[in-house]
């Protein structure tokens, strides 16, 4: 799992909300939380937030816990609610303290988040939101609200479970009109299992004695956590442009040390 601060990047405009990332002003530190922990077992985890000396104003915040989110692209955020995810989310047993503090110029505050490690397998995860109260300003002649933050990613793990690293291609998409130059592809890739995983991607070309052709690399955004679901796109460019006849592409899935966690075969037929 890379270590990324994950931004807050809501917007709403008018007369409404605007979240940005923390700016220089603002800084956190132990942005990420990942540990192990045995059933019943206690775990806690400090996050600091510091305000520089320059700022010109103290700050008020606010601390929050989410369910993880992971879009398409490998987007993170945090969510009120997300069903998909109700069997490894962690948020139900963590707490923070303290939910809102003040910062004034030169100073930091520590968040501690704990909680104790139920029973079962895999992983449990969540997201923490610390952000600023909205400071009421002026935009072209509306109102509008604007804060500033981070997502922490909560990454736990039960010790001594099963660990199940598994996943399916939902969908081997070809965009259409079909080229004998370039094939344009569309691959979705679900986390079955009940551990977040970093993947390798690629799709196969192949005539129909089964040469391959070329082969497409595809670098993905992170580890995907259970449930999600990654679309990954790739362009394939054969060295000949492909003559009439029928062709086949292979989407392939890996662990990063190489394990096949899912195959899919598509057809498709290059017209005279």
């Amino acid at each position: 799992m890379h270590k990324t601060i994950y931004l807050l990047l809501t917007i709403i405009v008018a007369c409404g909300l605007i979240v940005t990332p923390i700016t220089g002003k603002l800084s956190a530190t132990g942005a990420i939380f990942e540990a192990k922990a045995s059933p019943g077992e206690h775990f806690s985890h400090n996050l600091t937030m510091n305000l520089s000396s320059d700022a010109a104003a103290p700050e008020n915040l606010t601390v929050g816990l989410f369910d993880w989110y992971q879009d398409y692209n490998g987007g993170n955020v945090g969510v009120k609610d997300n069903p998909n995810i109700a069997t490894y989310s962690a948020k139900k047993f963590l707490s923070v303290s303290p939910s809102n503090f003040s910062l004034s110029p030169g100073t930091s505050q520590n968040i501690r988040i704990d909680g104790d490690m139920p029973a079962g397998d895999g992983g449990r995860y969540a997201m923490v939101s610390v952000k600023t109260v909205p400071n009421a300003t002026k935009g072209g002649g509306k109102s509008l609200q604007i804060s500033v933050g981070i997502y922490v990613p909560v990454l736990l793990t039960i010790s001594g479970s099963k660990l199940i690293r598994t996943g399916e291609i939902d969908n081997l998409t070809l965009q259409q009109p079909i080229s004998a130059k370039r094939q344009n592809i569309s691959m979705e890739f679900k986390n079955t299992g009940n551990y977040y995983y970093p993947i390798n991607t690629s799709v196969t070309l192949r005539d129909a004695k089964g040469n391959v052709l070329t082969t497409a690399l595809s670098a993905s955004r992170g580890s995907i956590i259970p449930t999600a679901t990654r679309m990954i796109k790739f362009s394939v460019t054969p060295e000949a442009i492909l003559k009439p006849g029928t062709y086949t592409l292979e989407g392939n899935v890996t662990l990063k040390d190489g394990t096949l966690l899912a195959t899919k075969k598509m057809p498709f037929e290059i017209k005279p």
